[in-house]
């Protein structure tokens, strides 16, 4: 996958998420038209909720997506960790301490 179609999905999940929550108020209040608009409802309205979660969200993706964006595709591989077999345990089993074994 390129820089751009990654920047392009990491900057464009906030939004998305905000967009959703902005569907859902407009779906309930076609639904549900005889509601008042007080603070509370304003405050914790599902609706309402997703789209404060999407815009924080984006506080944090779009500028990382500029910064994907701005990388080389070098700096975006993971890399990939392989143990030293010498640090690996071995499948021998323990020595057992002299005081635990039995005693015939």
């Amino acid at each position: 996958m390129s820089n751009n179609m990654r920047a392009l999905i990491i900057g464009l999940a906030g939004p998305a998420l905000s967009a959703l929550g902005t569907l859902w108020v407009l779906a309930n209040v076609l639904i549900d038209s005889g509601r008042e608009l007080t603070f509370r409802y304003v405050i914790f309205d599902p609706g309402h909720l997703v789209i404060a979660a999407g815009v924080m969200i984006s506080v944090v993706s779009i500028p990382v997506a500029f910064q994907v964006a701005a990388a080389t595709p070098e700096d975006l591989e993971l890399d990939l960790f392989e143990p030293d077999p010498a640090e690996q345990p071995s499948e021998a089993p323990a020595d057992i301490p002299a005081e635990w074994e039995t005693a015939e």
